[in-house]
């Protein structure tokens, strides 16, 4: 059986109250390594790299580069401070405020250029840095004109169909007043008008007019013969003599009906072409 006094995490009984031991650190110990490292190691790097900097660039001025480096460059402000007051003369700088702003920085600008355009051509990190400059001022230039004379154009128009909207309705309100007093007008003489027709009626002539009745004549009804031969429906469809066909009916006989019913000559046609349609048959 295990006794939990004897355990390793229970001090044994009757024994004093020990602290938790802990590192201390000196002082002036922390603060010289916090010194070393942030400050001392620090700037003694820089002042090394600097120093060979120093030396490499001291080494590159004997080169024939570096003094043709040299001379362009310090020769460039010179000729751009000449270039400037060539072309926008400045003539003394005590009487710099008889010129204005927009004059004086041209004639900086112009100072500039020249030295500029020569380390541009020695250097390609300020080249790169110039084309990017350059291009992003074009473009945000062009962009700040469009928008100001889109805006200018946007601005007038609005303003002038505010003008014409208030033109227009005030016109509009004068011809619909006008209007409505010609037609008021005119609904006040056709009312009149009918007013006056329907008194003059009552006092007019008491007959009554008889309502129109329309006759309407019936046609004759065309009557077909009994079993019409082929000539008789022909005939009846051409109408040649702009009239219906009449039959003429023979007197009744007893002796010789042959002689009776033949016909020598058809003397009702005036062609001889016409005798083909009413041959001689027995009736």
């Amino acid at each position: 059986m295990v006794k939990v006094l004897d355990l390793p995490i229970y001090d044994p009984p009757g024994s004093a109250i020990k602290p938790i031991p802990m590192d201390v650190a000196n002082m002036e110990v922390v603060l010289t390594n916090c010194f070393r490292d942030f400050v001392k190691t620090p700037s003694l790097s820089f002042c090394a790299d600097r120093n060979r900097d120093l030396l490499s660039a001291r080494e590159f001025l004997f080169t024939p580069i570096g003094a043709a480096q040299v001379a362009t460059l310090a020769g460039s402000f010179v000729v751009g401070r000449k270039f400037a007051n060539r072309l926008l003369p400045v003539r003394s700088r005590q009487h710099g405020s008889m010129y204005t702003r927009p004059f004086l920085a041209a004639n900086y600008a112009l100072q500039v250029a020249v030295p500029l355009g020569t380390t541009c051509a020695w250097y390609e990190t300020p080249r790169e840095w110039t084309i990017w400059a350059l291009k992003n001022s074009v473009i945000y230039s062009a962009n700040a004109v469009y928008y100001t004379v889109y805006y200018s154009f946007w601005l007038v128009g609005k303003f002038f169909g505010l003008i014409w909207s208030a033109i227009a309705g005030f016109f509009g309100m004068i011809w619909a007043a006008i209007k409505g007093v010609f037609m008021g007008a005119w609904w006040v003489v056709k009312t009149t008008g009918n007013g006056i027709m329907a008194i003059g009626s009552l006092f007019g002539s008491s007959e009554e007019e008889a309502p129109a009745i329309e006759v309407t004549k019936e046609e004759p009804v065309e009557e077909e013969g009994v079993n019409p031969t082929e000539v008789e429906l022909e005939l009846k469809s051409a109408k040649r003599h702009a009239q219906e066909e009449h039959y003429i009916p023979l007197p009744p006989c007893k002796e010789n009906c042959d002689d009776v019913a033949s016909i020598g000559e058809d003397l009702g046609q005036s062609e001889e072409d016409d005798k083909e349609l009413y041959p001689s048959r027995r009736r």
